[in-house]
């Protein structure tokens, strides 16, 4: 214990000379180390209702969930019952990473005759989380009026671009370690390889160049996304990434796609769109240091995606 305390105050020493540390964040991470030496001195079920833990089995994959009081929940996430150790923890992921492995959506091998066509556009922002539309106060916003279904209560397991962007292209398998998102997937896991197998064009956009961290090339690589980028000449530019980079205005992005879906003869497309107007160090052409306020982007990127479901 007195070790961990030592640690932490030559971390504070060295850290605080570029970071400032409050008291509060220091409470907090002795806090957790006295968790994870002691185990927590409470319990997270409420007094009186017992934790019951069943054990489902579904195709090929079974799932242990955990329950309170009544009928149990039924899932595939191991229980959550055991201390929150340094092993309890990593045992829990493991069993997570199992039996995600044996998730897999099933496509259909074709298409029914009198299928209905229809053009699907997955837009991936990033930045932008349920946290963020809160905290800025467009919860309410009339972009959620159109939507028939809306998922709040989710976490993307990811914090940064290139792997978000890489597990939503690798959609129709279960979740994976970040290190494993870098290695060959089953064929079957590619989201857009099985929609283009259905007969749906590939389109793959950005409001962006995708250079930065080799973006364009994770998404290739490992995100199965081998068509080529939608052509990006003359796009307004409307912002500078920290780097430099170009940032392209969605609508014009947007308009452009419209025209290339519009002269495709195929009526089934599916197009893959990331936009980064959130980023942090996204400035205005001409000004490094007037940078964009976050609260005032989300705002406009909330009432351009409206405009874009109307």
């Amino acid at each position: 214990m007195i070790g961990a305390i030592f640690v932490l105050l030559v971390a504070w020493l060295f850290l605080s000379q570029w970071i400032r540390i409050t008291v509060f964040v220091v409470a907090i991470l002795l806090w957790l180390n006295v968790l994870t030496l002691a185990g927590p001195s409470f319990s997270l079920w409420p007094a009186g209702q017992p934790t019951t833990t069943v054990t489902t089995t579904g195709g090929n994959a079974a799932a242990t969930v955990a329950a309170t009081g009544g009928a149990p929940v039924v899932g595939d996430m191991p229980a959550q019952t055991a201390p929150p150790t340094t092993a309890n923890l990593n045992a829990w992921l493991n069993n997570f990473y199992n039996a995600e492995a044996k998730r897999k959506s099933t496509f259909p091998s074709s298409l029914p005759a009198d299928a209905q066509p229809f053009e699907l556009l997955v837009i991936n922002i990033c930045s932008l989380s349920w946290s963020d539309i809160e905290a800025a106060g467009l919860m309410s916003h009339p972009l959620w009026s159109h939507f028939d279904i809306e998922f709040k209560n989710f976490n993307s397991a990811t914090s940064y671009s290139g792997p978000a962007a890489i597990r939503l292209l690798r959609a129709s398998c279960g979740q994976t370690s970040h290190t494993n998102l870098y290695q060959p997937a089953n064929n079957d896991c590619y989201l857009f390889d099985n929609l283009s197998k259905l007969g749906f064009t590939q389109h793959l956009m950005m409001g962006h160049n995708g250079q930065f961290g080799g973006f364009l090339k994770e998404v290739r690589e490992n995100g199965g996304m081998q068509t080529e980028l939608m052509d990006q000449t003359n796009l307004p530019v409307i912002l500078l990434g920290f780097d430099g980079s170009p940032v392209y205005d969605d609508t014009a992005v947007l308009n452009r796609w419209l025209d290339v879906t519009e002269k495709d003869k195929n009526s089934r497309s599916a197009t893959f769109y990331n936009t980064l107007p959130l980023h942090d160090g996204n400035h205005y052409p001409g000004s490094a240091k007037q940078r964009i306020t976050k609260r005032g982007r989300r705002n406009s990127l909330m009432n351009w995606r409206n405009r874009v479901v109307k």
